[in-house]
Order: C-alpha cells, then sequence, then structure tokens
C-alpha cells in the first residue's frame, strides 16, 4: 500500500492539547499518520511514525498489528526487530538540509522528524496536531518507561522548529498548527473544523514573527564580500548574539530576504530567533543574488526595523581585491553575472571594481548613515570598540577568521589563474 501524499497530511503528536479534538472526523479528510503512542488510539491511521528505537522495541505487538504503513527514522546503527513486521526505514541525522531527501529526516524528535518526511516526500498541505511543546503529559495517557528526553529538551526542539520554518517554506509546502497556545509560533494557527473540511487551506497568512517576538533582528551587515564578514559574524557570536554568516544549509540569507519582499512580506519573516546576519550576497554558478546591493530592500528593512543596526565594515580596496582573486572562481563569476553596479562582462579590470567598491559605500553612507549605522576599517585596531559601542555590548574576540590559501592549498586552479590573466590583458588593451 503506498501513501497519498497529495492529500492534506495530518501528522498527530503527543500533546496534551489532542485530547480536546475529535480525531475521528480525521478519517478520510487526507492521509493521517500517528506518531509513536498516538498509533494507540488512532489504529485506523494511515501510516504509523516514530523516530525512538525504544519504542519500536516496547511496541512490537502494537506495529504488527497495524494494517497501515509503517515508518521509522533511525540511526544506521540500529537494527530493526524482524518480530515488528515490515517498516520502511529512513536514516536520521542531525541538521535539516535544503534539499530534501526522501530517505533521510533530521532532528532530535520523531514530531519534528515525522515533518521532515512528508515534506521531502512531497507533501504541500499539512495540519500539526499535538505539536504542544508546552508542558507535561500527553493525550493518549503517557508512557510507561522513563526516558532521557522531556520537559527541559523542549526549548531546543521548538528552536529547531523555528529553524526549519524556511526550509518547509521552500519545499512548497503549507503548514497549519491546531493548537493556538502551542510554543511553536513560526505557522498560523487554524481551527480544527476548517481545517478538516478544506475551508482554512491556502487562506492564512504567516504570522508576523516580529510581532510574536520571534523575530528579533538587531544588527546586519551591508559591507561587501571579503572585507572581514566571517571576522564580523565571529565578533557578534562571541557577544553572545545568534549570529548567522552567509547561508544555513545551503540556504542564502540573502535570497530568503529578496523573496519575503517580493511577496510584500517581513523581509526577515524567515529568520526566527536570528540576531543578527553578516554577509547578504550569495553566489555560485546557479544563483546570483546581492541583497546589500538592492538599496530599495535595504529601505524597506530600514521602515519595519528602525533600531537595526546597519554595520559597513570595510577593507583597504586593494586586499578586498586581492581576495576576490584568491577565493576560488569568485572573480569569474562577478565578471561573468549582472551585478548590481557591475554591468556582466566588467570587472576584470582591477580600476572597475574599486570604482564599484567605492559607489557602493558611498551609497550606503547617503542613504542610512542618518539612523543606526556604523561604519569602520575591518584593520583598524580600534574597530571592536568601535563596534561594541555601537552595539551596547562587550565582544570578547576579534581577528582573523579565514586562514590564507597555503602553497600545497591553493583555492585558486592555475587554468583559472591563467584565464583571469587573458581577461585582464584584454581589459587592458581595450583600455
Amino acid at each position: 500500500m503506498s501513501v497519498d501524499w497529495s492529500r492534506p497530511v495530518f501528522l498527530v503528536g503527543g500533546g496534551p492539547s489532542a485530547a480536546q479534538l475529535d480525531l475521528d472526523k480525521l478519517r478520510g479528510a487526507g492521509t493521517v499518520v500517528a506518531i509513536n503512542d498516538s498509533l494507540r488510539r488512532l489504529p485506523w491511521a494511515d501510516v504509523a511514525f516514530t523516530a525512538d528505537g525504544s519504542w519500536i522495541s516496547k511496541r512490537v505487538d502494537l506495529l504488527r498489528s497495524f494494517e497501515g504503513e509503517r515508518f521509522a527514522a533511525l540511526p544506521a546503527w540500529y537494527r530493526l526487530p524482524p518480530e515488528a513486521g515490515h517498516i520502511d526505514r529512513v536514516y536520521r541525522s542531525e541538521q535539516p538540509m535544503a534539499k530534501p531527501d526522501p530517505q533521510q529526516v533530521h532532528g532530535q524528535n520523531s514530531g519534528f522528524a515525522a515533518l521532515d518526511l512528508v515534506t521531502a516526500r512531497g507533501a504541500k498541505q499539512i495540519a500539526l496536531i499535538g505539536y504542544d511543546l508546552t508542558g507535561p503529559g500527553h493525550w493518549h495517557g503517557g508512557y510507561e518507561w522513563t526516558s532521557r528526553f522531556g520537559l527541559r529538551q523542549y526549548p531546543k526542539w521548538v528552536r529547531e522548529f523555528h529553524n526549519f520554518a524556511p526550509f518547509v517554506k521552500l519545499r512548497g509546502a503549507e503548514v497549519l498548527n491546531l493548537n493556538p497556545e502551542s510554543a511553536i509560533r513560526c505557522w498560523p494557527f487554524a481551527p480544527f473544523d476548517q481545517v478538516v473540511d478544506g475551508s482554512a487551506w491556502g487562506k492564512l497568512p504567516p504570522p508576523d514573527l516580529k510581532k510574536i517576538g520571534l523575530c528579533r533582528m538587531l544588527a546586519m551587515g551591508v559591507g561587501l564580500p571579503k572585507t572581514g564578514t566571517t571576522t564580523l559574524f565571529r565578533a557578534l557570536r562571541s557577544a553572545g548574539l545568534n549570529a548567522q554568516h552567509q547561508h544555513k544549509n545551503h540556504v542564502g540569507f540573502g535570497p530568503m530576504m529578496v523573496a519575503s519582499d517580493s511577496l510584500g512580506l517581513d523581509p526577515f519573516q524567515d529568520f526566527p530567533g536570528i540576531d543578527a546576519v553578516t554577509q547578504l550576497d550569495f553566489v555560485n554558478p546557479q544563483v546570483n543574488v546581492w541583497a546589500q546591493l538592492d538599496y530599495g530592500l535595504l529601505e524597506r528593512v530600514r521602515e519595519r526595523y528602525p533600531d537595526l543596526l546597519f554595520i559597513l565594515q570595510k577593507r583597504n580596496i586593494a586586499d578586498t581585491i586581492a581576495s576576490i582573486d584568491a577565493w576560488q572562481n569568485f572573480r569569474d563569476l562577478i565578471t561573468r553575472y549582472r551585478v548590481p553596479g557591475l554591468p556582466a562582462g566588467v570587472g576584470a579590470d582591477d580600476r572597475d571594481l574599486e570604482r564599484w567598491i567605492e559607489a557602493h559605500y558611498a551609497e550606503i553612507r547617503s542613504r542610512f548613515g542618518a539612523g543606526r549605522f556604523v561604519e569602520f576599517d575591518i584593520a583598524d585596531p580600534a574597530a571592536p570598540d568601535i563596534l561594541s559601542a555601537a552595539l551596547g555590548i562587550p565582544l570578547t574576540w576579534w581577528g582573523r577568521q579565514r586562514p590564507r590559501p597555503s602553497s600545497h592549498h591553493q583555492r585558486v586552479s592555475a587554468p583559472t589563474r591563467r584565464r583571469r590573466q587573458r581577461r585582464k590583458a584584454a581589459a587592458a588593451a581595450a583600455k
């Protein structure tokens, strides 16, 4: 029997709020996934799911008698008991990936792993039932054994859900939470009956993360790459901020900002729990986004977040260009692509990059210098004190984060160096 993930999927966890709902109404309304002991109360569910090896060993008889599909997300070393019957196994690792893998899920609890699995397998409408993470107890009566997990894990698990929200969005899935008292606040809440009859789907806007206190952005780097963005990231981390650098699991923060802004949403809609981001460009052979050069976007950020500190970290321009040259094929990419202020095909000549860098600094100062704004040279001995004063908190680290390429580990291949030399020579001849 195959599972129809194209129907609305109801994930039924163990939170006490599920006891207030008539779950028999779920019959025929979509694909019902019973997580762990919810299966004892929902033996008619379509899918049984767990990410708990102990639960499998103690519920062998329940699994063997279940007529639906069985899924287990377990580490590679775990051996499934054959007496439990056939179980479709997927592997569990630590962090969610941008590219979903139907054979691998992530996270530290079964409810999270179930959400990862169904979105990886194509589910587009997902309802969370019993996803409370607010207090003790289970709607299904609880377990007769003790666990090393418990209430002390709830804050960590809530953060995992909030951090996973952007990945769910990228997978094209809509998630509705059926408990308005749930600690998971990154998806809209919906009444049970309206979700079951289908009238709630596609109607509810995402929650305003700033209003409910999940989006707490305090600082944002608006400098260019190779100007010390990683040093800035680590320095902010040293100050106790939840700072992020350029991407999370290969999903760029700049592209997420641009995508949300294009829909009229808060550009930080997908940044729950993040205090600062230090690099807004995201460039590779498939993606070319420069959010720090989208001055209209930055002005809308300023309007929404007037107290957000804009950080313009600079570096000697000759050193910046040398670092661009030394970092893989970065110079080739920005020359090939159409970058704001740097048309496609322009950038092989160092003078082009000098003008581009200086123009960006001038534009940022002109537009944002009068508000919450700080500017410094990353090599200035006073830089950490300048930044610390602007943030209002002490920094405990300042220094070089990325090592220079060594002679035995060059980031730039010989063909790439020769190609750059030809481009520079052609640019010089054209001048």
